[in-house]
């Protein structure tokens, strides 16, 4: 006893051994993979064993068990982090992923459970629907529903609701599913509640009942903490929600996280479907290109890999979006070919006529083909392939009949048969009508305006045109700046081009350079307009969208009585079509006076008329060349010319564009250019006139056409920024010029440079400058310039939405630096940079350049500037144009033409 007693008295003396720590549990990790997600979360399998877990890089996986035993863990590079494949045995009760964060070791615990067989009954019936027999599934439940209970009977009511909303009675399928989410949502089935709750959103938004679909995604949410799918589905409604309210920029955000989230967790059939929406949505904006890409990649990468249906829905959506892309992209943006669409589009036919059986798809692929044959001038194939497709399918949807009369106007038109291109888009304009589609009816107003000049009756086919183009504005509204818009609407010009052309044939010159300058200013003076969306208040926005889904709920029922009017006689006919235009107008009516109590109502004010002894030189394209005018003292000139090619000689371009106004050109005192498309690259002020450049005869100014003047001079001093990012020391030299030059004068400046050029003090001094100088480099990018921007200390940038962001802005302004005037060319008529949104915004006149510009002549332009007379009276034009003839006199080899006067 005392031997052992000493031994544990020693043992006592010892120190004890080191106890490693316990790891830091992981609250969470998004999962998925699971038949079903229990409150918990547990996640329940079924014949599917693989559980899927996304972690973000900074996570090192260390392994994975369940119930303690080792598992097998495939590891995949995924959306910024690591997904993780474990195949789970049956069984198997608890999963256990081991991470290393730094030098913490770190688990996350995922309980598990065996999912409950269904009711025989219950699982009869969900077989039947996905066989295409929803009817017999239907008795089937109605039978077996009184002795269900608990997770069968949600279930069954579940299936039911799916089965009605297919037959087309939302009302019984959304109570079958708010039954359904409750059922579940008691039993804690949160992934079953988050997915009849996404069914029923995804319905509402079909019905265009926007509030109620907004509610429903907030309770796929509300189910979604532990649903990694269930949010993934989420984000691609509200995507959809956004894009049905016209909310462009919204939709393809939403879209792209669901994408992004489907990615993480390798939900490929939801992010195969987020892509595919997006890529239409992209081809909808303008953006056929970039939607051509991006499904391009996904059959490049995943083609083969795809369940047939789902390859076949990726071929014929590349197929259509090349179509697109080749048609309606401007003819002088020097692009490189899209592929011809026809052997993608063949592809998708096959698979659909064999492996995917759809006489839908396999006719909405024939149409396709057809248009890509009409694209391509084979007017023959084409009727072949239409004519196949009517075939296939003898009742077509709503969408596919629009697409069908279109077809049908374009084929007539091409085998010179404007009588029948005209009964056929008349037809067509009624059919997207009652399918609510403005970008459709838009393409058949453009049409019937074709075709009825066609057939001489000019005054109709200006009607009409003149109503295309109006509602080119409310079709343009899908598409918001910074995502394309500039490009949509250069894809859409010819009904502008139609109307201005036969304006000019009936004489109507004036209206057809009033017509002609709303087209080119149409992207700038409205570009406010379309950020105002995305800022509204919850209230507002939900009044807006409850306006916009009651309008178009009416205008379906509408549609749906007009797919009646076939069996009315004559004189009924007659009096429900008054009945009917009445209620349309009431509609409308309605409509506008939603419009109005949202931001979204304010309209462009007409053109400004030149000032007295003023020149304005206005281009704009027809359908068969360009026509020039020239106002002065209010006495207009037009004259019609043949296709410019930008890269002539200045000479040639001057007896083109210059010449023929000479006489007007010499007795102006001012300047003002108004160019379109490919013309506003052409450095109008530097082309030869009677021996020397434009500008040596007058002052020019590049016109925005934005209404007004920019309100009133109501600034004090000026304020400069120099080389904010410590890289263009020759900037700092032309600040204290200008410092120099203006410290006699009201504008007497103040100077930040380097890290004193801050995003704060600029947008400070901004607020109350008369003049602003930058000089420095100057960003341009993104889809219509949205992301150009002017850098700044510390990394910071001023935007151009922080340029429209601003109270306001100085009257005055000089962007010293590179693409400080550039626009974007897919926006034909004049589009968005940092010059322009000053413009936007209300300042009257910008110095800037519309390229890459030299050190040494900015420097030597900028000195020369600032020391003409017309500086200190605020007349940039003039201090431009008596610059840049110092420069060419005393330094010809130097550049100063990139430099160009803008003014509202």
């Amino acid at each position: 006893m005392a031997c052992l007693t000493l031994l544990l008295a020693m043992g006592a003396c010892r120190r004890a051994p080191p106890t490693a720590p316990a790891p830091t549990a992981i609250a969470r990790v998004d999962f998925a993979g699971c038949d079903a997600i229990v409150t918990g979360p547990v996640c329940e399998l079924g014949d599917e064993r693989t559980v899927r877990a996304w972690f973000p890089s900074g996570d090192a996986f260390g392994g994975a068990t369940a119930d303690g035993g080792a598992l097998v863990a495939r590891t995949t590079p995924a959306e910024g982090g690591t997904r993780v494949e474990i195949d789970v045995p049956i069984g198997a009760r608890s999963l256990v992923l081991a991470f290393r964060r730094g030098t913490t070791d770190a688990t996350w615990t995922l309980r598990l459970a065996e999912a409950a067989p269904l009711a025989s009954a219950v699982a009869e019936a969900r077989a039947m629907r996905r066989a295409g027999k929803p009817d017999d599934a239907a008795r089937q439940l109605s039978a077996a529903l009184p002795s269900l209970a608990g997770k069968d009977a949600a279930i069954a009511v579940g299936i039911v609701a799916r089965i009605d909303l297919a037959r087309g009675d939302i009302a019984a399928a959304r109570r079958g599913l708010d039954d359904a989410i409750a059922r579940h949502a008691a039993l804690g089935r949160a992934s079953d509640a988050s997915d009849d709750a996404s069914v029923l959103a995804y319905a509402l938004i079909r019905d265009r009942r926007f509030a109620d679909a907004r509610e429903a995604i907030a309770r796929e949410w509300k189910h979604s903490d532990d649903y990694a799918e269930g949010r993934a589905i989420a984000r691609y409604n509200e995507g959809l929600l956004a894009q049905e309210t016209a909310d462009a920029r919204a939709a393809l955000r939403g879209l792209g996280d669901a994408e992004r989230e489907s990615a993480r967790i390798g939900y490929d059939e939801q992010r195969r479907v987020a892509i595919l929406t997006r890529a239409l949505l992209f081809a909808r904006i303008g953006r056929a290109r970039d939607a051509v890409t991006l499904l391009a990649d996904l059959e490049r990468t995943e083609g083969a890999a795809m369940p047939s249906c789902s390859r076949a829905d990726v071929l014929v959506n590349l197929g259509w979006c090349s179509v697109v892309a080749s048609g309606l992209e401007p003819e002088d943006l020097a692009l490189p070919p899209v592929p011809d669409a026809r052997p993608t589009l063949e592809a998708a036919r096959s698979l659909y006529h064999s492996s995917c059986p759809s006489s839908r798809d396999e006719a909405n692929a024939m149409s396709s083909i057809a248009w890509a044959d009409l694209d391509r001038g084979d007017p023959v194939s084409a009727r072949a392939h239409l004519d196949e497709a009517k075939r296939l399918l003898s009742t077509p949807d709503a969408n596919l009949r629009v697409h069908w009369l279109h077809i049908e106007g374009r084929l007539a038109l091409a085998m010179q048969k404007p009588k029948d291109a005209l009964s056929a888009f008349e037809r067509m304009a009624r059919a997207a009508a009652a399918a609510g589609s403005p970008e459709e009816e838009w393409r058949a107003a453009e049409g019937r305006a074709e075709a009825l000049a066609a057939v001489g009756k000019t005054n109709e086919a200006l009607d009409v045109a003149t109503a295309a183009d109006a509602s080119l504005d409310e079709v343009s509204r899908l598409v918001p700046l910074g995502e394309g818009r500039g490009s949509f609407l250069g894809a859409r010009e010819q009904s502008v081009r139609m109307r201005v052309e036969l304006l000019l044939e009936r004489g109507r010159v004036a209206e057809a350079l009033d017509v002609a300058r709303r087209s080119r200013a149409r992207v700038v003076a409205d570009l406010q307009r379309s950020e105002r969306l995305s800022q509204l208040d919850a209230p507002t926005r939900a009044r807006w969208e409850d306006a916009l889904g009651a309008y178009r709920r009416e205008r379906d029922a509408l549609a749906e009585e007009a797919s009646r009017d076939w069996g009315l006689s004559a004189k009924r006919l007659d009096e429900v079509l008054a009945a009917r235009r009445e209620r349309e107008r009431r509609l409308r009516a309605t409509l506008d006076e939603a419009l109005s109590s949202t931001p979204l109502a304010a309209r462009p004010e007409a053109p400004r008329a030149p000032s007295s002894g003023e020149l304005l030189l206005a281009y704009h394209p027809l359908r068969r060349g360009w026509v020039g005018f020239a106002v002065l003292d209010g006495a207009i000139a037009s004259t019609r010319f043949a296709e410019v090619d930008r890269a002539a000689t200045p000479a040639a371009l001057a007896k083109t564009l210059l010449e023929p106004f000479a006489a007007s050109i010499r007795a102006a005192t001012r300047v003002r250019v108004l160019a379109y498309g490919a013309l506003r690259a052409i450095d109008f002020h530097a082309l030869p006139h009677d021996g020397a450049p434009l500008v040596a005869h007058a002052p020019v100014a590049y016109g925005l056409d934005v209404p007004g003047d920019g309100g009133a001079d109501n600034g004090q001093g000026g304020v400069v920024i120099a080389d904010p990012t410590d890289d263009l020391p020759s900037t700092r030299a032309e600040a204290e010029t200008v410092r120099d030059a203006l410290a006699n004068t009201p504008n007497a400046a103040v100077v930040f440079s380097g890290p004193e050029a801050t995003l704060p003090r600029a947008t400070s001094a901004l607020a109350t400058a008369t003049l602003f100088h930058y000089a420095g480099h100057g960003v341009f990018g993104g889809r219509d310039g949205w992301e150009s921007a002017l850098p700044l200390a510390a990394g910071a940038t001023l935007s151009v939405g922080d340029i429209l962001a601003l109270a306001r802005v100085p009257p005055l302004v000089v962007l010293s630096g590179c693409e400080t005037a550039r626009t974007d060319r897919a926006s034909r008529a004049e589009g968005l940079g940092l010059a322009q949104a000053f413009l936007a915004s209300g300042t009257h006149a910008v110095i800037a350049a519309t390229r890459v510009v030299d050190d040494a002549a900015t420097a030597k332009l900028m000195h020369a500037m600032y020391k003409s007379p017309a500086m200190a009276r605020g007349d940039l034009a003039a201090a431009l144009r008596d610059a840049q003839l110092e420069v060419a006199r005393d330094a010809p080899t130097l550049d100063g033409s990139a430099f160009r006067a803008l003014r509202r």
